[in-house]
């Protein structure tokens, strides 16, 4: 488009949109990245004795993330905050799940499925969850038979108050896992 004055004409040209970038993982696989400080549980593993609790072990929550939101969204997030699991809330904000990488990896190379299917229509660990007062024995034994790395702790309403990880209960049995 040219604007014409009495002075010297100008001409404007139109911005041409760049279409944003993809956000990274979604062209290769989904990395399975070691837990940062932000994920990781700062206190220090603690031997499981009589006296010692979830509520002891356990460490901040981190990223969270409604169970309404598209696979597309929980990819984007996943890989943008460089973590391989996430926990999901539901509507009330009470804990619906612990989502990693590996569930959300069939979904990668399926676009409708990516754009149209929310979080809580796919498989992924729902419950039940660990309990502050719980035992940490009863804990490691709980994740040592699910499998899990990281086990949500919830308080008697269901609301989420932190994460325990499997290596603060038995650093050796997290090696093997």
């Amino acid at each position: 488009m040219t604007a014409t004055s009495d002075t010297t004409p100008t001409t404007f040209e139109p911005r041409t949109p760049h279409a944003p970038p993809s956000p990274p993982g979604w062209e290769r696989p989904l990395p399975v990245l070691a837990p940062t400080a932000s994920t990781a549980s700062v206190r220090r593993p603690v031997p499981a004795g009589a006296d010692a609790t979830v509520a002891r072990l356990m460490g901040p929550v981190g990223l969270q993330l409604s169970d309404d939101v598209l696979v597309d969204t929980a990819i984007a997030v996943m890989c943008g905050a460089r973590v391989d699991r996430l926990v999901t809330r539901d509507h009330d904000g009470r804990c619906s799940g612990m989502l990693t990488s590996a569930q959300l990896r069939p979904y990668r190379g399926r676009t409708w499925y990516r754009e149209h299917l929310a979080v809580r229509d796919i498989v992924h660990d729902g419950g039940p969850y660990a309990l502050a007062g719980m035992p940490a024995g009863t804990a490691e034994n709980a994740m040592s038979v699910r499998g899990l790395a990281a086990w949500p702790v919830v308080d008697s309403d269901g609301y989420l108050i932190g994460v325990i990880a499997r290596r603060t209960l038995a650093p050796e049995s997290a090696e093997r896992a």
